[in-house]
């Protein structure tokens, strides 16, 4: 699912056509946004360390406008034995080639 896409020939889902799905899309992200995700600041990524011995990978598509490089970045450095892989051609959409 795409907010935003750079790609001419993006299609939105058919799900954006319906207005109560985009009424509770809205209130859900509002109200997410608005209490900060119901977290302290910045300790999602503080905390990444917890982590070290679980691996993970962290996909992030370079295209990807709604959400900067930063936060993965950040998750990355802060997180040991993660990796994070860069897609080229992606950007914030499921669809997108991997």
């Amino acid at each position: 699912m795409a907010i935003v896409s750079v790609h001419s020939n993006h299609k939105p889902n058919p799900r954006w056509e319906n207005a109560s799905f985009r009424l509770g899309f809205a209130r859900l992200v509002t109200r997410y946004w608005r209490h900060k995700g119901w977290h302290e600041d910045d300790i999602l990524v503080q905390s990444a360390g917890l982590l070290s011995g679980t691996p993970g990978i962290l996909i992030h598509g370079r295209l990807d406008i709604g959400g900067p490089l930063i936060t993965p970045w950040r998750l990355n450095t802060n997180w040991p034995g993660s990796e994070l892989v860069l897609v080229d051609e992606a950007g914030h959409d499921a669809r997108d080639q991997v």
